[in-house]
């Protein structure tokens, strides 16, 4: 099933397509933008499909005007994300990170099987936390998808792909910034849009400094993903 857009720039703020209801009946609508490309989109809001943005020009070179491509879901993805964080009461908090060690190993003999191993650890981040905003380019880093602030200073990044992950290279430039940060991943199923703060940060790669050693097995995997806390 082709994944529709749903995120615009509508005179100048990042909206959602169902924030254009009260135009569904209208002639005239306001012109919203394409947050990946910046060129001109028309909002759909008819009764057949979905509601949705498309770009007027359909030959645009932008990965977003591709229903069929990841970087829809990315889109989708870093948007709600954002919302989320700013209409949530958690900032005092800050964002959670459940980390699982998830290592497997072999029984004690040829009878056993493997097991894994269960043992967790939760961590809060960015407590105090201020605001967040999206698609942050800093020197010498790969953009931002949602940067969490506290007042001036950027004190966690977090990194959303679906087509392709971080590079090596990235990852070192990450860690080397000294800033916390996590890489999750934006599929078709939805789920990473559907996250709100208070339950723990679906996950793929882990920073450096978020890292968690188990006592009997060391740094945990980096393709887990932390379901709960």
């Amino acid at each position: 099933m082709p994944v529709l857009l749903e995120w615009a720039r509508v005179q100048g703020e990042i909206t959602h397509v169902t924030e254009l209801e009260r135009f569904a009946s209208k002639d005239w609508r306001p012109e919203p933008h394409c947050l990946e490309c910046g060129k001109e989109l028309v909002a759909r809001l008819g009764s057949t499909r979905a509601w949705h943005f498309a770009h007027k020009n359909r030959l645009v070179p932008c990965r977003a005007a591709d229903a069929d491509s990841p970087a829809v879901l990315r889109v989708h993805a870093r948007y709600q994300l954002a919302r989320s964080l700013a209409a949530s009461d958690s900032n005092v908090l800050g964002v959670r990170v459940s980390r699982q060690c998830g290592r497997i190993h072999a029984g004690l003999s040829l009878f056993d099987g493997s097991t894994t191993c269960s043992e967790r650890s939760g961590v809060h981040i960015a407590r105090g936390w201020t605001h967040a905003s999206t698609d942050v380019a800093l020197r010498g880093l790969p953009r931002i998808d949602v940067m969490l602030w506290r007042r001036a200073t950027p004190i966690f990044a977090w990194l959303v792909r679906n087509d392709r992950t971080l590079a090596p290279e990235e990852v070192e430039a990450l860690d080397e910034a000294d800033l916390p940060w996590l890489e999750s991943l934006a599929t078709q199923d939805g789920s990473l849009s559907e996250w709100h703060p208070g339950t723990p940060i679906p996950h793929h790669r882990l920073g450096a400094t978020l890292q968690w050693h188990c006592a009997a097995h060391g740094v945990p995997q980096l393709d887990l993903f932390a379901a709960d806390g």
